[in-house]
C-alpha cells in the first residue's frame, strides 16, 4: 500500500531506500573515514518481496560499483517501527586504508542485473546472495512434480547449484569453498534442513560447518526454497 503523500511520486520503498542512503549511510561512512565506493558487503532486510525491484533501482543509482549484496526477507511488520519496509547494514573499508576491494565474477550472472558476484578484501571474500538460478531462471529441478510430489528432494538440487556457483567464485578469488567462515542459509521451510545438510556434508568432506539456518516467509526468486550468504577466508590474501 502506498503512503498518500507519495501516491503520485514513487513507491514508498524508493523513498525509504534513498533516505537511508543519502541521509544515514553516507554520513555514517564519512564519519568513519569511508564512502559508498568503499562498501564491500551489504545485507538488506525487506519485509515485502514486491519491494525488491524498487529497492534495486535506487540501490544501483547510488552504487556504480555495488558491494556484495544480500536481500534478507523479514516478516511484516519486521522492524522496530512497524511502518518501515527496509533496514540496511554494511561493511566498508577505510578510504585511505591499505586494503582494497576487488570485484570477483562468477560463472553465472549475479542474482540481479547490476549486482556484483563477490568482493574480495585482502583475506576475506564476501559473496552476494546465491540461489539456484542458472541461465537467468530458477533451475528446472527446483520444481516439484505434482504427479509424484514426494519423489525427490528439490532443495538438494537447489543447494548443489548454489554450491557449484560458490565454488567457482571462490576459485576465481584464489580460495575454496572449504574455507567458508560464515554461512547464513535461508529456507522457506526448515524441514528442508536435514536434506540440505547432507549436501553440505558431501561438499565439505564432513567438516564442521559455520552455519546459521534461518526460516523466512519468502525469497527474492519466487518458487525457490533456499538462499545462501557466504563469507570465505582467502589464504595469503594479504600477500597480494
Amino acid at each position: 500500500m502506498r503512503h498518500p503523500r507519495s501516491l503520485w511520486r514513487q513507491w514508498p520503498i524508493k523513498l525509504e531506500t534513498d533516505f537511508i542512503i543519502t541521509k544515514k549511510l553516507k554520513a555514517s561512512l564519512e564519519g568513519a573515514g569511508a564512502s559508498l565506493d568503499s562498501v564491500v558487503k551489504a545485507q538488506v532486510y525487506l519485509s515485502d518481496r514486491e519491494d525488491v525491484p524498487g529497492f534495486n533501482e535506487v540501490w544501483l543509482n547510488h552504487f556504480k560499483n555495488p558491494p556484495a549484496t544480500t536481500i534478507i526477507p523479514t516478516t511484516s511488520p519486521g522492524f522496530a517501527i512497524s511502518d518501515l519496509r527496509i533496514e540496511i547494514n554494511t561493511i566498508s573499508l577505510a578510504t585511505k586504508g591499505k586494503t582494497k576491494r576487488e570485484v570477483i565474477r562468477g560463472p553465472e550472472p549475479a542474482l540481479f542485473d547490476g549486482w556484483t558476484s563477490a568482493v574480495k578484501c585482502d583475506d576475506l571474500l564476501f559473496l552476494s546472495a546465491l540461489m539456484a538460478v542458472e541461465g537467468g531462471r530458477l533451475i528446472e529441478a527446483a520444481s516439484v512434480d505434482h504427479r509424484q510430489p514426494f519423489y525427490g528432494l528439490p532443495v538438494k538440487d537447489e543447494l548443489r547449484s548454489i554450491l557449484r556457483q560458490a565454488d567457482a567464485i571462490c576459485r576465481a578469488a584464489g580460495t575454496s569453498i572449504h574455507n567458508a567462515v560464515r554461512i547464513q542459509q535461508f529456507h522457506t521451510d526448515l524441514a528442508d534442513l536435514p536434506a540440505a545438510l547432507e549436501v553440505w556434508d558431501e561438499t565439505m568432506d564432513h567438516a564442521p560447518l559455520p552455519l546459521s539456518p534461518i526460516e523466512v516467509a519468502w525469497l527474492p526468486v519466487a518458487g525457490a526454497r533456499v538462499m545462501v550468504d557466504l563469507w570465505v577466508h582467502v589464504r595469503g590474501g594479504g600477500k597480494g
